[in-house]
């Protein structure tokens, strides 16, 4: 379950930006977007692993051993670009990340990198970096460690449309 938080973090995260980042010259519309992840370790900080059963602990240990044999996950997601979205800071969290500060690195209309550093019982720290192949395809890929283990991710997005239309979002 964690491990789902955790990928749901990193996918608002690094889709957020790819789509909203402030000089990134991409069109607004339907875009869908590529990710794909693999996760080492239990990706839960220690003192939470302290909290649960022993059966609990072992479950959580055993999927998160399984998790880092296995192949890396895949999944395909449907966003809405709006002209407003590309107006907001760019690598900035929604405004559930309150803990999270997000540096900007390198700023243009073709790339984007940026270092986070989040506090709190969900620390984590790392790495994004958006290309903007075009203004219709962008490519991007995230490093994240926390207490708990490490995370990366790479992710592409194709331009669907200037309709948002079937958006997951």
């Amino acid at each position: 379950m964690r491990y789902q938080a955790l990928l749901l973090a990193a996918m608002t995260i690094i889709a957020g930006p790819a789509a909203r980042a402030d000089g990134l010259d991409v069109k607004t519309g339907l875009w869908a977007i590529s990710y794909t992840m693999q996760a080492n370790g239990p990706m839960m900080p220690a003192a939470m692993l302290e909290k649960l059963t022993p059966e609990q602990r072992a479950k959580i240990l055993a999927a998160a051993k399984q998790r880092s044999a296995a192949r890396p996950d895949v999944s395909t997601s449907k966003s809405c670009v709006t002209a407003e979205d590309l107006k907001q800071s760019a690598f900035k969290g929604k405004d559930d990340d309150k803990d999270c500060t997000y540096t900007l690195t390198t700023h243009s209309s073709s790339l984007q990198q940026s270092h986070f550093v989040c506090k709190g019982e969900e620390a984590r720290s790392g790495e994004m970096k958006i290309e903007a192949l075009s203004r219709e395809q962008i490519r991007g890929e995230m490093r994240m460690s926390t207490e708990g283990g490490k995370m990366s991710m790479q992710m592409s997005g194709k331009w669907l449309g200037a309709s948002c239309a079937g958006a997951d979002d």
